[in-house]
């Protein structure tokens, strides 16, 4: 193969655009976590919906209690579609709130970008909703 030829394959080559796939988020439409619990936690259950705004039902049993958010409660999740879920417990010092059980909302992808809200539920029905760092 003479030279010229190769320039021109290497050329044609470079050239062309290249295109991979492109990776989608498969956003949750409804969700439902249970687990036995750790220390006093009891059982726990988490249960859910959402829509193209962001979660828009979330119930939580702990503690012996239910608790269901209300519209405002959920307001810092308006905008946030999560493809994840996942719970945790903390013991907790009563003075800062007893024991709570929090909420991780993530929107992730294989590559390792990972965005994640969080909503913590006090064993007296305190809400807070805030980002993971």
């Amino acid at each position: 193969m003479s030279l010229s030829l190769l320039l021109v394959f290497g050329l044609l080559a470079a050239s062309s655009e290249v295109s991979g796939s492109k990776e989608g988020l498969l956003p949750l439409n409804a969700f439902a976590l249970e687990s036995p619990g750790i220390g006093q936690s009891g059982p726990v259950k988490v249960s859910g919906a959402q829509s193209d705004g962001g979660i828009s039902l979330l119930r939580i049993e702990a503690f012996g209690k239910n608790f269901t958010l209300q519209p405002h409660q959920l307001r810092g999740l308006n905008g946030f579609n999560a493809n994840g879920v996942q719970i945790s417990y903390e013991g907790g010092y009563v003075d800062l709130g007893g024991r709570t059980i929090y909420v991780v909302f993530s929107r992730g992808f294989t590559s390792g970008r990972v965005m994640q809200r969080y909503v913590a539920v006090t064993e007296t029905g305190a809400v807070s909703v805030g980002n993971v760092p």
